[in-house]
């Protein structure tokens, strides 16, 4: 299994794009399209990336994060069978811990690929984002986004230590690169040079 993860608008996009091309199954929940500056792809598999993402909104003594992630991972492996899949989802970046554990239970081997960007150009990126929603849609959802934006970077530097860092400009400028890395991190023999078209193929 590869994780992706990092902060919202740190190019989890392109990576999971990437792993798409070498034919590694991303989930089955597509958000497609969004406004995107590097692709028209959002691929999180709602049954993970909605919950978490409630539990980050909404902390709650009640929630069990461990228990939605058990739950998706044995699914995910049992489908799997054996082939190559992943999960990208921003919100995962918290919880890496308790993917660690439930991993470790069902001797899942388990590769994280941890985006970067600075901080403030994804606080721009966010804003970017919204331009198209109405005054009323950002007086409500951009609060808790921005609230969510900081937990995770509160979380970024403890789950670096045994990640795979991918700087958002280096996946841009050197694609080559970073599709070398993630195919190695994700233990398949892929087609490089078509995975980069594909890659490219969806606006970036």
């Amino acid at each position: 299994m590869i994780a992706v993860t990092g902060l919202m608008r740190s190019g989890t996009s392109p990576l999971a794009m990437f792993l798409h091309q070498m034919g590694v199954s991303m989930g089955t929940y597509q958000r497609f399209p969004t406004q995107n500056e590097w692709a028209h792809f959002e691929w999180e598999d709602a049954s993970l990336a909605d919950p978490l993402c409630s539990i980050l909104m909404h902390p709650s003594d009640r929630d069990d994060p461990r228990r939605f992630i058990d739950s998706y991972v044995r699914r995910r492996a049992r489908d799997a069978s054996g082939k190559p899949w992943g999960v990208k989802t921003p919100f995962l970046l918290p919880f890496l811990d308790e993917l660690r554990e439930v991993c470790a239970e069902i001797n899942e081997d388990l590769e994280i690929a941890l985006t970067e960007r600075e901080y403030g150009e994804t606080i721009k990126s966010l804003r970017r984002q919204s331009s198209h929603l109405s005054e009323f849609e950002r007086g409500g959802l951009m609060p808790t986004v921005f609230s969510i934006q900081e937990k995770l970077r509160d979380c970024w530097e403890a789950a670096s230590e045994g990640s795979y860092l991918f700087h958002v400009d280096d996946t841009i400028k050197y694609p080559r690169m970073a599709a070398e890395r993630l195919a190695k991190l994700a233990g398949v023999e892929t087609d490089l040079d078509m995975a980069i078209r594909g890659f490219r193929g969806r606006g970036l």
